[in-house]
């Protein structure tokens, strides 16, 4: 979260990995995972996730699952989706690996924003994006307690690793 400014001496530089294999298509949120061919239980209990019918490795569902729910939360809320865009919330780590950044964040918003406010939108555009923001909040959240509660599965993988830093970024941003 390097938007934030950072104190003098901070006890915690937190970078989180980079670990998408492709980039997040700009298509609608809610249907990223059909049209990358993923699928996942639906029943109550542990989420097994599969891609074109065979059970994922864990590095392959730490990928699928930073470019939607990262990548794709991004790109449902600012729309206008590119790899351009993707290429800017990434970063070379002090380890020399790519790592995520949120450099750029402020100046995507203000920008953002200024489509907001145009006079040929309205109320009602607001508030369906709103809707369809809080809707993709809580698929996230959803996933992220699911996959929580079959931590024996993941604990030792970078998916659990992923969703802890995830959703401890999404408690920042909603409080």
């Amino acid at each position: 979260m390097d938007h934030l400014p950072l104190p003098s001496n901070p006890t915690l530089n937190l970078e989180i990995p980079y670990l998408c294999t492709e980039d997040f298509d700009g298509g609608p949120f809610a249907t990223y995972g059909t049209r990358s061919g993923w699928t996942w239980s639906s029943v109550p209990g542990p989420m097994e996730f599969k891609r074109n019918g065979e059970a994922a490795s864990p590095d392959q569902l730490a990928s699928f699952l930073q470019t939607w729910l990262y990548f794709g939360l991004l790109s449902e809320t600012l729309g206008g989706w590119s790899s351009d865009v993707q290429k800017k919330f990434t970063a070379e780590g002090q380890s020399g690996q790519k790592r995520l950044s949120t450099e750029c964040l402020e100046q995507i918003v203000v920008d953002w924003s200024g489509l907001l406010t145009r006079p040929d939108t309205t109320q009602e555009d607001l508030e369906k994006a709103l809707d369809r923001f809080r809707e993709c909040l809580e698929t996230i959240r959803v996933i992220i307690f699911r996959i929580h509660r079959g931590r024996n599965e993941h604990k030792d993988s970078e998916v659990y690793q992923l969703l802890v830093l995830m959703s401890l970024a999404m408690f920042l941003t909603v409080t």
